[in-house]
């Protein structure tokens, strides 16, 4: 991820699009101000937390956004241009699992040549249940029954499919 911040406005943009601190200041308010970076203070927090959860749930966000934010965020100066593997990052502290997605009676979903019914079970990848149901929600339109951690295949003669 190609990060770029502007010191005099507090703007930050990832791989060439503004992030906003909306959806991080839902989560857990830290400065309504917005961002900022340089030192370990709520602007900081703040960023760390919206860049987290840019590629992770809630749930893993806010377990790593004040290590994340010591590590890195804490030590941009001024305007600031840095490349950041943050999956790479987070992979190296809390490893991805399986999960999987089950379908009601009048579900059906097309995706990449595959259909999701009441008759299968979709596996996806995610690193807690967070963020697994918001996988799901982005593959299946929020159309889906459960995620689950374990599949319970006597209920689905197609038996378990890749979702992604």
């Amino acid at each position: 991820m190609k990060i770029k911040g502007e010191i005099t406005d507090g703007r930050v943009w990832v791989d060439g699009k503004e992030l906003f601190a909306g959806r991080s200041l839902d989560v857990l308010r830290h400065n309504p101000d917005g961002f900022m970076w340089g030192y370990e203070g709520s602007g900081p927090a703040q960023l760390a937390l919206a860049l987290l959860l840019l590629v992770t749930g809630n749930k893993t966000a806010l377990e790593h956004y004040q290590e994340f934010k010591r590590e890195f965020v804490s030590k941009w100066k001024d305007d600031f241009e840095v490349e950041v593997d943050i999956i790479a990052w987070l992979d190296k502290r809390c490893p991805v699992k399986t999960f999987y997605v089950t379908f009601g009676q009048v579900h059906v979903h097309k995706i990449n040549g595959k259909t999701f019914d009441k008759d299968c079970v979709a596996r996806i990848k995610a690193r807690d249940m967070g963020e697994a149901h918001d996988m799901a929600m982005a593959l299946f339109n929020g159309v889906f029954c459960f995620v689950n951690e374990e599949p319970h295949l006597e209920f689905y003669p197609r038996g378990i499919i890749d979702a992604a």
